[in-house]
């Protein structure tokens, strides 16, 4: 993705609190294209004509003073030109767009479920096969993430079932629900570990509830669909498909679902915490 023109982040921007209703962000049309080894980046108003040849893609954009948001729409067949992804690693997820990801000298065909990390300073671009959406998070660079595409097939992964425990001083813990000899509510989730960051893919059932417990790290998180009321560091809000919200480290969280959930969270974390599945004897 390219590096947005100030003007054009400020036109498409939702930024300043930790809880964004993002399907109310403005949606810009921004156009790419390569020339003598630069990108070029057009939107509509700036007074440039684009093209025949540049990549159109929809595009949002969620600001956090910890990382970003985008949430970008390509058609069948757009090829975005080769950039330098800069100032941020960049982490993928697939929504319901098919491409080929081309990082450096590595490629991967991304399809919907699909997640993939890339670093900061690689060579990126992307083919899209079968129009559709992709998510991207980007955060500062950890600096030992690599120089090449790393992926994970992340549809043929099989979900785990979960459940989630408060325990004393407010801790959050998950287990294997046949760790526990009771009968407790229980969601379904995979979960991808790249270097120095982690992408929970979670599905929640209608009625989940997860207490007030305190946030070991530092996620953002897109709700893919259903909704929700979150409460994350004294803000509380009704989240639906498309809104984004942060949770920070050592702050209070809490969630529940009337109607059920799925969503992307990306623990961005210099040491993200790995979830481990207790299982009993």
């Amino acid at each position: 993705m390219a590096d947005i023109p100030d003007a054009a982040r400020r036109a498409s921007t939702i930024t300043g609190k930790r809880i964004l209703y993002g399907r109310n962000a403005t949606y810009l049309t921004v156009f790419e294209w390569e020339r003598d080894g630069h990108q070029q980046v057009a939107w509509p108003g700036d007074g440039q004509t684009p093209p025949y040849d540049a990549a159109k893609i929809g595009l949002r954009l969620f600001n956090y003073p910890t990382g970003q948001v985008r949430l970008i729409d390509f058609d069948t067949g757009v090829r975005t030109p080769v950039h330098r992804c800069s100032h941020q690693d960049a982490l993928f997820y697939g929504l319901s767009a098919t491409q080929v990801e081309f990082v450096n000298q590595a490629i991967h065909m991304a399809y919907p479920g699909d997640a993939s990390l890339h670093p900061e300073g690689t060579f990126h671009h992307s083919e899209t096969i079968i129009g559709g959406s992709r998510v991207e998070f980007g955060f500062a660079p950890r600096g030992s993430a690599g120089h090449d595409l790393i992926a994970f097939s992340g549809r043929s992964m099989s979900l785990h079932t979960i459940h989630d425990e408060i325990v004393a001083g407010g801790k959050r813990r998950t287990f294997n629900p046949g760790a526990l000899n009771v009968d407790v509510p229980v969601f379904q989730a995979r979960y991808f570990r790249f270097p120095d960051y982690a992408i929970f893919e979670a599905h929640y059932p209608p009625g989940y509830r997860l207490p007030v417990h305190e946030n070991r790290d530092e996620k953002i998180v897109y709700l893919v669909s259903g909704e929700m009321t979150v409460e994350t560091g004294g803000e509380t809000g009704t989240l639906k498909a498309g809104d984004v919200y942060r949770m920070e480290t050592g702050q209070t969280f809490a969630f529940a679902t009337d109607a059920g959930a799925t969503l992307i969270e990306v623990d961005g974390s210099e040491a993200p915490w790995a979830y481990t599945y207790k299982t009993g004897s």
